[in-house]
C-alpha cells in the first residue's frame, strides 16, 4: 500500500510539470502534424523540416494564400495559459504577415482552411478574415505584433503592436511568450535567452472572451503578392507559465483554488516547513512543488 501511495505521489509531480513541448527532435509531419498548401508550390511556399538541426525551416516567397502546418493540443488550453517558441529570422525582406503562432478552437475546415483569410470564390484572390476566434502572434516587416479576433467582431485593436514597437534583427534567436490569463488578458513577451531571462520588449492586451484553444497553426502570409518570409522555428512549448525551473501545468489562479493538504516527497502530510520541498495539492486535483527557504 506504502508503495502505491508513493507512486500516487510521484505522479503528482510529474502532474506539476507537465506541459506540451513541440521540440522538432522528429519530423512533425510523421508526428501529429499536417501541412497544407492549396497551390502544392512547396518548396517556394512552405514549411521544410531540417533533420540535422531539428527545426523547421520557413521559406514563403510567393502569393500563396493557403500555406500552413497544424497540430491538435493533446488539452484544450483554456483560462490560464502560455505559449512560447523560439524564432530567428533570416531574411530582413519580409513583407506582409507570418504567422508563427495561431491558436483557435477549430480545426479548420472547407472555405476555413486557412486561419487568416480566405476568398471562398476566387482562392486566387485574397478574402475577409474568417469568422473564427484566435489568437496570434504575427511577424510584420519583422516587427512582433499581437493578434486577436472573437467570431466576426474584426476592429483596429484586433491588430497590436508591442509599446513601444520591437523589431527583430535577422540571424538572432528570440523566444517569444504569449501568457494569457482569466481570458481576458494576455502577455506578449521577448526574451533574448531560452530561460526566459533577459527580457527585451513585454505588453499587456485586453482580448475578448475567446473560446478554449485547441488547435495550433503555423501561417504563411495574407496572400499579397509581396511575401517573403525565411526563418526558423522551433521549440513550442505549451501550458507552462514559468521558465523551465518550474513548469506549473496552470489551469486556475491559485488564489481561486483551496488547498487540501501539504506532503513531503514521501507522501506524509506536513505542516509548515522551511527547508524542505513540498507538495501543495488542491481541491482541483493540481499540485505544486514548493521550497521555501529560511534564511
Amino acid at each position: 500500500m506504502k508503495a502505491i501511495y508513493l507512486l500516487f505521489v510521484v505522479m503528482l509531480v510529474l502532474n506539476a510539470k507537465a506541459q506540451v513541448l513541440f521540440d522538432f527532435t522528429t519530423d512533425p509531419l510523421s508526428n501529429g502534424w499536417a501541412y497544407y498548401d492549396n497551390y502544392n508550390s512547396n518548396p517556394n511556399a512552405g514549411f521544410e523540416y531540417d533533420p540535422v538541426d531539428k527545426l523547421i525551416n520557413y521559406k514563403l516567397n510567393t502569393s500563396t494564400e493557403i500555406s500552413f502546418i497544424h497540430t491538435q493540443l493533446p488539452n484544450t488550453l483554456t483560462r490560464n495559459y502560455c505559449v512560447s517558441f523560439k524564432i530567428k529570422p533570416t531574411n530582413s525582406n519580409n513583407y506582409n504577415t507570418f504567422f508563427p503562432l495561431i491558436l483557435t478552437p477549430y480545426e479548420l475546415t472547407g472555405t476555413d482552411l486557412h486561419p487568416w483569410r480566405l476568398n471562398a470564390i476566387s482562392q486566387t484572390t485574397a478574402g475577409n478574415v474568417q469568422n473564427i476566434d484566435f489568437i496570434a502572434i504575427e511577424v510584420y516587416s519583422n516587427q512582433i505584433r499581437f493578434f486577436n479576433r472573437d467570431g466576426n467582431i474584426m476592429t483596429s485593436s484586433s491588430i497590436q503592436s508591442m509599446s513601444p514597437p520591437f523589431y527583430m534583427t535577422v540571424n538572432y534567436s528570440y523566444w517569444i511568450k504569449l501568457s494569457v490569463t482569466n481570458y481576458t488578458t494576455a502577455t506578449v513577451s521577448i526574451y533574448q535567452d531560452e530561460n526566459f531571462n533577459t527580457l527585451l520588449s513585454s505588453s499587456t492586451f485586453t482580448i475578448p472572451i475567446l473560446d478554449g484553444m485547441n488547435h495550433l497553426y503555423i501561417a504563411n502570409s495574407n496572400g499579397n503578392s509581396n511575401c517573403t518570409h525565411y526563418g526558423q522555428l522551433d521549440d513550442y512549448k505549451i501550458n507552462m507559465c514559468s521558465t523551465t525551473a518550474g513548469l506549473e501545468n496552470l489551469k486556475l489562479d491559485d488564489s481561486e483554488k483551496k488547498l487540501v493538504k501539504k506532503v513531503d516527497f514521501l507522501g506524509r502530510e506536513v505542516q509548515d516547513q522551511t527547508n524542505v520541498p513540498l507538495i501543495y495539492i488542491y481541491d482541483d486535483g493540481s499540485t505544486k512543488k514548493v521550497f521555501e527557504l529560511n534564511r
